[in-house]
């Protein structure tokens, strides 16, 4: 299969004429690969982490910064039916693939949308939950990205931010 044919299976569209190319853009079908067949799913860990209770208030929302192709969004969307689930990502080609992925599961409670992690479009204070995979690694400025999801986090919110390669290892209280 060419790349060409790829990109336009319906799960990774070519992107709209004038759209700026990233690595993460003209590599999206490689990234997208490994994130649902090489790395690691912690998505156990993540709701665990984030519901010691074991589930998600009724209703709540979460957060997925720098979703890529939705991976967790996904996940955590299908196995918390009332979750309100939100993936955001500057890559158009990488939520393409993820809300036709969500599409094809007949996911009602997650959707994407494009954002810039380091000024993200939501108010102060609400956002339940917040899941940040492997972002801040590729930001030149995570503290802006960090900073951000303080201030949409409501009072008593959670956050699950995962670096493999990061000097960041603890758990930081936000």
């Amino acid at each position: 299969m060419t790349q060409a044919s790829a990109e336009n299976n319906g799960l990774g569209l070519l992107p709209p004429a004038g759209e700026p190319e990233s690595l993460y853009e003209r590599f999206h079908w490689l990234y997208a690969f490994c994130r649902e067949h090489l790395f690691r799913d912690d998505t156990g860990r993540i709701s665990a982490a984030l519901w010691p209770a074991g589930v998600p208030a009724e209703g709540s929302s979460l957060l997925e910064l720098g979703c890529g192709p939705g991976f967790y969004a996904r996940r955590l969307a299908e196995h918390f039916q009332h979750l309100h689930v939100t993936g955001i990502d500057r890559s158009g080609r990488q939520l393409r693939r993820a809300s036709a992925l969500a599409a094809a599961r007949r996911l009602d409670n997650c959707r994407f949308e494009e954002g810039d992690a380091l000024a993200l479009a939501r108010p102060a204070g609400s956002v339940d939950t917040l899941v940040s995979s492997r972002l801040l690694m590729v930001l030149s400025e995570p503290e802006r990205a960090m900073a951000e999801m303080y201030r949409v986090l409501r009072p008593g919110g959670r956050c699950f931010i995962a670096e493999p390669r990061s000097p960041l290892r603890a758990a930081v209280p936000l």
